[in-house]
């Protein structure tokens, strides 16, 4: 897949799946637009790399609606965007004997970057969109169409996660291409321990990154891209 003289603005793309999808765009020859916070992971990405010249780093935080502004201002500069990754986020889990002052509390810290960045970004996302189309890959999660994952204590995040998908459908057109990818558990150094707890290795059986950014590399330009994009593993956690 040849994707020279393509742009796509990757938030979080410093570390986990949006590593993987920064170099593998990169690979394919488009030119990548990091926006992350941390000023080091942007350096430590460009030196694994080898300070390719399509890779431009940006600090900003996804969860302010300037610093997204600024972002597609400068991505907008160096050609057509045709292309947004988001993912940001965290994961934090609740369980069963949670309070409902927990669950709160838990929301509380999930929505920003959950919820209001993802649309903070479509929002901008859709202007650039609007001239000759794009596609936005948002990185949803399995719990919310896994009912057997709410068990482990993740009821707040399948809420923020639905209400995400729900509000980005609003924005879908013939030039605003969504789609929500699900993967199940990813094998990434934060999903380590979780992984690898009780002495038994689980690590093989989690969804690659790189599957990931691969398919999305190769359906960049797919006009009839699927709206959800499910990448399974039997590993619940």
């Amino acid at each position: 897949m040849n994707l020279e003289g393509k742009t796509l603005v990757n938030f979080g793309g410093t570390g986990g799946i949006g590593k993987a999808v920064t170099a593998n765009f990169l690979g394919a020859g488009a030119t990548v637009v990091v926006a992350a916070r941390k000023p080091e992971k942007m350096a430590q990405l460009k030196n694994e790399l080898g300070n390719p010249a399509n890779l431009i780093c940006i600090m900003a935080d996804a969860t302010k609606m300037s610093d997204v502004k600024k972002v597609f201002a400068e991505a907008s500069m160096l050609g057509n965007v045709g292309g947004v990754f988001v993912g940001i986020g965290r994961w934090i889990q609740d369980f069963e004997t949670s309070s409902s002052d927990k669950l709160i509390e838990n929301e509380a810290l999930l929505w920003p970057e959950h919820v209001t960045a993802p649309i903070y970004i479509a929002e901008e996302a859709k202007k650039v969109f609007d001239k000759d189309g794009g596609v936005y890959f948002h990185t949803s999660s399995h719990v919310v169409h896994k009912p057997e994952a709410i068990l482990k204590g993740n009821r707040t995040y399948r809420k923020v996660k639905t209400e995400a998908e729900q509000e980005l459908e609003k924005f879908v057109s013939p030039k605003f291409r969504l789609v929500n990818l699900r993967p199940s558990i990813v094998r990434t150094p934060n999903n380590e321990a979780a992984l690898t707890k009780d002495g038994v290795d689980l690590r093989s059986e989690a969804v690659a990154p790189e599957d990931i950014a691969i398919w999305c590399v190769e359906n960049f330009d797919n006009p009839n891209i699927p709206r959800v994009m499910k990448f399974e593993s039997s590993v619940i956690v």
